[in-house]
């Protein structure tokens, strides 16, 4: 991914680390400025970056139809993008998402596309993580 500008990548910043330690309303605060920002500026990096945080915030609410969403949205951008790591991040929240609403079957089929894509893009120390989700859907 290419470096964000200055003002979005402190917003990025804000909203990931405010996300991390819980303070979801300053994450929203933070990842919706971002969001808005990068439409103006019409910067599909800081689109991805937002909407991707959006949508972690929103699953950490307890929101998995946002984040289901969000996450879909993120998905499509990677591909428009090419970035293998996006798709394989995006493929394997849905998974989750998939596991937690009792869809095994869809969740299994997220998380082997989500292994695919880190393998083909070298994110191998993402494919550890994945296998262990296959592993508990077993």
């Amino acid at each position: 991914m290419v470096d964000l500008p200055t003002q979005q990548a402190e917003l990025a910043g804000r909203g990931l680390d405010s996300w991390r330690e819980g303070r979801l309303d300053e994450a929203q605060g933070y990842l919706e400025r971002l969001r808005q920002l990068a439409a103006s500026d019409h910067e599909l990096s800081g689109m991805f970056h937002a909407l991707h945080l959006l949508a972690c915030v929103a699953f950490s609410r307890g929101d998995l139809v946002n984040s289901r969403k969000l996450h879909q949205e993120v998905l499509d951008m990677s591909g428009d993008l090419g970035f293998l790591g996006g798709s394989g991040s995006s493929l394997f929240d849905l998974g989750v998402i998939d596991r937690l609403e009792g869809d095994p079957i869809s969740a299994r089929r997220r998380f082997e596309a989500a292994r695919e894509a880190y393998a083909a893009g070298g994110y191998d120390d993402r494919l550890a993580v994945v296998d262990r989700a296959l592993e508990g859907l077993d």
